[in-house]
């Protein structure tokens, strides 16, 4: 099956899943515009507390008004879905898949329950604030009013607080669905040596891992050699994971090049296939895409998004590809910020899935890929609390 028809079936059914789950007194989907960056109202989130690892859970799964919510390790229970959606003053109600009974994420007085919908409680609506320092940048603070929810230390259980808490307050969303993830790389014939045996480009060395490990985690898995940056931009936008290993552009004359804040596409020939840039005024020509010409949130659905090219992550005439990525709803983008090499990359991303299809966080992945292949300095932005599987 079309790569193109399988993202279509994809969306289309993901839709219609949605619609059969949409609550009785929720609000309309609104556009991705309009949500918080990387949120997209009406879907299914696990929701987990930074500071122990544990996620927004429905004591015993009790469908009943006033059963206390409080954090739970993971296990996939419908006591732990929530889905997300946003109401029409920009506020967002959680509805618990745990009920069949249109029951949503409720305070009482300092406590958080759960209790029946009702569209005109303030106890119901919450504001998602997210954070954007280097530490916790890609996590949320869930708020109700001027108060913080947080998991209490003291009752180990969630309230509300006047303090946003530390580590307490701040959550990581993961979408509870899977969805699509590719990975981008790139063969062809760059010369000879001594005039006699070909060299070639190739970049293709993670691509059955990354299949591998992905599909494993539930994702509908995809690998891409030589298409052009124009096509891997367009993929992007309805992308889960989403991985470039190639080349990083620089400009200027040896020996003083310096990077360019941009990927660079080939053909099977090895001519240039286009750029996807921070901003278009680095490369317009019709071949090209820039993250900055996308709307507000388009990127809100990509958990993953990693430039492992040479300087990927470096920044250039004010603009940075993963701060780029990053501010258009992304929730975890990195890119080196020194020349890498082929083998390297291709170890370091092996790495990567590999640590990532045991259930570890990001946090973990990164650390796994460092420690068993360096790829120099990294640059990143965004959730490293969240787990891929």
């Amino acid at each position: 099956m079309k790569k193109r028809f399988r993202k279509v079936l994809s969306l289309l059914l993901c839709a219609a899943f949605l619609f059969c789950l949409m609550p009785a007194f929720g609000s309309t989907a609104s556009a991705a515009s309009n949500d918080v960056p990387g949120i997209n109202s009406h879907t299914v989130y696990y929701i987990k507390n930074i500071y122990n690892g544990r996620y927004l859970d429905v004591y015993n799964g009790v469908d009943s008004n006033g059963t206390d919510v409080w954090t739970y390790t993971f296990n996939a229970a419908a006591a732990q879905k929530w889905k997300v959606v946003r109401n029409s003053d920009g506020t967002y109600t959680f509805y618990s898949l745990v009920s069949t009974n249109n029951r949503v994420l409720d305070v009482s007085g300092t406590n958080v329950d759960l209790w029946t919908c009702y569209s005109s409680l303030n106890s119901q609506k919450f504001t998602l604030v997210r954070d954007t320092t280097l530490l916790y940048g890609g996590t949320y603070r869930i708020k109700n009013g001027s108060n913080y929810v947080i998991h209490d230390l003291a009752s180990d259980t969630v309230k509300v607080a006047a303090d946003a808490n530390g580590l307490n307050s701040l959550w990581s969303f993961e979408p509870v669905h899977k969805g699509d993830v590719d990975l981008h790389t790139f063969y062809y014939e760059k010369g000879s040596m001594i005039g006699l045996l070909p060299t070639h480009y190739d970049t293709r060395g993670a691509a059955s891992t990354f299949v591998q490990k992905c599909t494993n985690m539930g994702y509908h898995a995809y690998h891409f050699t030589n298409k052009s940056a124009m096509t891997a931009y367009n993929y992007m936008m309805t992308d889960a994971i989403w991985v470039f290993r190639g080349h990083g552009l620089y400009v200027g004359i040896e020996p003083n090049v310096i990077p360019n804040a941009t990927l660079c596409f080939f053909t099977d020939a090895g001519v240039k296939n286009g750029y996807l840039t921070a901003d278009s005024s680095l490369h317009n020509e019709p071949q090209d895409a820039a993250i900055n010409n996308l709307p507000a949130n388009k990127l809100a659905g990509a958990q993953c998004v990693l430039y492992v090219g040479c300087s990927t992550g470096a920044s250039y005439a004010g603009y940075n590809l993963v701060s780029a990525t990053f501010n258009k709803g992304a929730h975890f983008v990195l890119g080196p910020t020194e020349t890498i090499y082929t083998n390297d990359g291709t170890k370091w991303t092996k790495k990567f899935f590999e640590k990532a299809d045991t259930g570890a966080t990001i946090r973990e992945c990164l650390d796994r890929a460092n420690y068993y292949q360096t790829i120099g300095l990294l640059y990143y932005e965004g959730d490293v609390y969240q787990k891929l599987k």
